[in-house]
């Protein structure tokens, strides 16, 4: 439930394909444990070529719980009941291609576009 785990979001940085043991940021997802409904997320809203392609990449990554949270906020029970354009949409503002962002980055006031814009 929600109430259980607020604002549960993971940082996770994806510096390029050869340092993430050449794999590219769809790879590290579809392997890595607690990332299984981002995986759903991306394939729900078709971006498997834009994390496949994207070679520098900061991704801010929701793990399992941060996304079961969310869909227990708004009713749902799987991915597949979010519309397409709104997971579409919330999958690339939490992606910054062509940028290895550090923490430093973000304390000192620098600002960044994300994919979404």
């Amino acid at each position: 439930p929600a109430e259980q785990h607020p604002n549960m979001i993971q940082l996770l940085f994806l510096l390029c394909a050869s340092i993430v043991q050449a794999k590219t940021a769809f790879q590290y997802i579809s392997t890595t444990s607690g990332f299984e409904l981002l995986y759903e997320a991306i394939v729900h809203a078709e971006l498997e070529d834009f994390y496949t392609d994207t070679k520098a990449l900061t991704l801010f990554a929701p793990n399992n719980d941060a996304i079961e949270a969310y869909l227990y906020d708004n009713g749902q029970n799987n991915i597949n009941e979010v519309d397409f354009g709104i997971m579409m949409r919330t999958v690339l503002y939490q992606s910054i291609p062509c940028v290895a962002a550090k923490t430093d980055d973000f304390v000192n006031g620098e600002e960044f576009t994300t994919a979404f814009g």
